[in-house]
């Protein structure tokens, strides 16, 4: 039988136990310490991706930013494309 159908009142039995049981929220959260961050872009292929992921790097260059730059590429991408995203 499902605790859907049950009419014997222990869906809200079995209701009352997990709230009985439920561990209370604090009342504030502290924020989880970052330790690691990138700024991550994924490139098919030669035509718009390349461009925009080099405009990117370009202006967290000028905001001086301590980011990580990571580009992953398929095979479709051509080796110059590659070596310019890998310069930037």
């Amino acid at each position: 039988m499902s605790a859907a159908i049950d009419g014997n009142g222990q869906l809200a039995a079995k209701a009352g136990q997990v709230a009985a049981s439920a561990t209370a929220l604090p009342e504030t959260c502290a924020r989880a310490p970052v330790r690691d961050q990138a700024v991550v872009t994924l490139i098919t292929n030669n035509e718009g991706y390349p461009a925009g992921a080099l405009a990117v790097a370009a202006a967290l260059e000028i905001l001086d930013s301590q980011l990580r730059r990571i580009v992953l590429v398929t095979e479709d991408v051509s080796p110059g494309i590659q070596e310019r995203c890998a310069s930037a």
